[in-house]
């Protein structure tokens, strides 16, 4: 039998004319690392619990997911404690609605590292969705809401944010 949390066809899924990977990945707790690289979302409306429960994911890479259409991300990462890096390059939040739409990460997260160059963050993104614990490097190189959100926000005084062109450190 094939497993989504374990099998290595993953990134041969063909998600060309989905509109929602909802829970795709809910409580995959053994998966530690993943390539979607080659998944199609210019028609994902929702990514809604997406790795929710991914205790033991590491790092991931959405650099390639189109997120124009998406309107949820509520708790997509909620419960991946042992994730520290992230590339959310080129994310697009602007047609992210509605109040439910928050908590994508959960408190217990250790994220060190996160990429937003050439992302599209709508105002208050971050302070809404994020819970950082400790020290974090934040790439962004286009947008400074982004910078005065974290600077003015007095929740999160470990922050350390560096601006990076498009060369910014990845995985």
């Amino acid at each position: 039998s094939s497993d989504v949390c374990s099998s290595d066809l993953i990134s041969n899924f063909d998600t060309s004319k989905t509109t929602s990977i909802k829970k795709m990945f809910f409580e995959c707790k053994s998966l530690t690392t993943l390539d979607i690289s080659n998944f199609d979302t210019s028609l994902i409306s929702t990514l809604e619990y997406f790795f929710y429960g991914c205790s033991e994911l590491k790092e991931i890479s959405l650099s390639n997911f189109n997120t124009s259409l998406v309107t949820s991300v509520a708790y997509m990462f909620n419960g991946c404690s042992s994730l520290i890096s992230i590339d959310l390059r080129n994310f697009n939040t602007s047609k992210i609605t509605g109040n439910d739409n928050y908590n994508l990460f959960s408190s217990d997260s250790h994220i060190e590292f996160i990429n937003f160059n050439n992302a599209i963050l709508e105002d208050g993104f971050i302070t809404q969705h994020f819970r950082f614990k400790s020290n974090i490097t934040i790439c962004n190189n286009n947008n400074s809401n982004l910078l005065f959100e974290l600077v003015n926000n007095k929740t999160y005084p470990n922050i350390k944010i560096g601006f990076c062109d498009d060369n910014c450190p990845s995985f």
